[in-house]
């Protein structure tokens, strides 16, 4: 060890500074001090950047129980963030100070609310349309239910609250503002941005966490992966403004794994151009309440990426769509999950190639969302997209769907991906199709763009299964051809078309059958 003399320095920098200098050798001696015996303890009063910023790439960080106010926004390659029963890493901050006041003659409760966080504006025009505000990427929680972020003060009631972004609705600049009496309640506004993120370090573990109310942009994702082989597991995210999760470019070979996604404000994940990805044992549910949207992406997850496995997740009861990928996204696998309950499509594949969708659970998907004209989808649907495996799926369509499996295509849109034909070589065989309504179709394929008989040959139907109500029900479930949407025509029709020669017709609801 080499000492050196206070005196010495002090006389060679100046005292002032050499204080200084001394006071940051001692807190980051304080903080290494903490690393040694690999994994640290962090108590939910530490400032565990710090101690990131202290210890060696490669360390265990465990998180005690408690609530944890961190943004970890440089981690170190192979860092491992865990936490046992009861860690919460949270991006809120409590909000107090009430005060009552009226305004234009109504009773309002208002505090300050700092300075905004500066919002993506390129997201305003994707709201829904009662829902202008969904893209400001600060939430304000009452109780831990996330509040509709309104437009103006003049629309803010029960349930509702306003950011006062210029003082010109006769408030205060910068206060928030609620009629919802919040004495003897917690409301909190979120005020980090991520919880862990890089684009440099790879290799990082995140796991056994409670990750909430989180304040970043639409697309984007409280744990935010652009680096390689980064692990989400076993975590519940809730409440965060975009995503629970996303992976961006350079965020390839990673793993999210047994968590509980739900409650977020656009997504549960979101993965965009990246490849060699595994989604798997994963519970996705009631996500977008934040009303994005479906058009533009929300609900359980988008993908857009290559060679991406996603499997055995139950995803339902989500504001969009179920399971989805486009964007050329190439050897997409979505295999035994159970999708249902969802308002957009329950599994959708748009503009994309080489994607296998096998022995999935999808029913009672597609309804439609009244802020968006109830529009009606699917629970599968192969859209614009080629080379293709649709098997052993069960399927169910109920009477306020878009029908079962739908593969269609539309020569408008964007092709499939360089060197992609659209369509080619697509195969939907060995499903089971309860359909409940004569009215929508089990199985359709169609061509809105009337180049119907140059692609039709490269769809190949075999060896269905149709569940009906009764043996002798005679509904036209099958559409083929041009149009939006195609005839509809029966079995005999079906089969004349050289479609589903080995086709069974079944009494009863199929979908639960073994």
């Amino acid at each position: 060890m080499i000492l050196i003399s206070y005196k010495w320095v002090a006389a060679a920098i100046g005292k002032r500074h050499c204080s200084l200098l001394i006071f940051g050798l001692m807190s980051a001696a304080a903080a290494w001090s903490q690393c040694r015996g690999n994994p640290v303890t962090v108590e939910p009063s530490d400032d565990l950047q710090a101690l990131v910023s202290a210890c060696p790439g490669g360390t265990t960080f465990n998180l005690t129980a408690g609530v944890h106010h961190d943004s970890v926004l440089a981690p170190k390659s192979n860092d491992v963030f865990t936490g046992v029963a009861g860690a919460i890493e949270s991006g809120a901050k409590v909000l107090a100070g009430w005060k009552q006041v009226t305004i234009n003659s109504v009773s309002y409760w208002t505090t300050t609310g700092g300075m905004p966080l500066p919002s993506d504006s390129q997201n305003a025009v994707h709201c829904q349309h009662d829902y202008p505000a969904c893209w400001y990427k600060q939430d304000l929680y009452f109780d831990n239910a996330d509040y509709v972020h309104v437009a103006s003060l003049g629309r803010v009631g029960a349930g509702s609250w306003y950011y006062d972004f210029s003082g010109n609705d006769g408030g205060v600049q910068n206060n928030v503002y609620l009629t919802d009496d919040p004495t003897g309640h917690v409301v909190e506004l979120g005020a980090r941005t991520y919880a862990f993120y890089s684009d440099k370090a790879s290799g990082i573990t995140v796991q056994n966490l409670i990750i909430e109310k989180y304040a970043h942009n639409l697309q984007d994702g409280a744990v935010m992966g652009q680096a390689p082989g980064w692990t989400v597991q076993q975590c519940e995210m809730r409440l965060n403004h975009g995503a629970g999760v996303a992976l961006r470019p350079n965020g390839h070979d990673a793993q999210i794994l047994n968590n509980v996604l739900h409650d977020n404000g656009q997504y549960g994940f979101d993965i965009g151009r990246v490849h060699n990805v595994t989604v798997a044992n994963n519970t996705i549910y009631h996500n977008n309440v934040d009303h994005v949207n479906t058009d533009f992406g929300s609900g359980c997850c988008k993908i857009a990426g290559a060679n991406i496995t996603v499997t055995h997740n139950t995803v339902y009861n989500n504001l969009g769509m179920g399971l989805w990928s486009d964007a050329f996204a190439n050897g997409v696998t979505y295999s035994n999950n159970t999708v249902y309950g969802n308002t957009g499509e329950g599994i959708r594949i748009e503009v994309s190639d080489n994607n296998t969708i096998i022995n999935n659970t999808v029913y009672d998907n597609g309804f439609g969302n009244p802020d968006e004209g109830n529009r009606k989808g699917p629970q599968i649907h192969y859209a614009s997209s080629a080379h293709a495996t649709i098997k052993g799926n069960i399927v169910k369509a109920s009477a306020n769907s878009g029908g079962g499996i739908v593969v269609d295509y539309n020569a408008r849109r964007e092709g499939c991906g360089q060197g992609c034909k659209v369509p080619l070589a697509i195969n939907v065989s060995g499903n089971r199709i309860t359909v409940l309504s004569p009215n929508i179709p089990a199985l359709a394929v169609a061509d809105y763009s009337n180049t119907f008989d140059q692609w039709a040959n490269e769809v190949t139907v075999d060896e269905n299964t149709y569940c009906v109500p009764h043996q002798s029900w005679k509904g036209a479930i099958w559409r083929w051809g041009n149009g939006n949407p195609p005839p509809s025509i029966d079995l005999k029709s079906w089969q004349g078309k050289r479609q589903d020669a080995h086709a069974v017709v079944s009494a009863g609801d199929c979908s639960s059958a073994p």
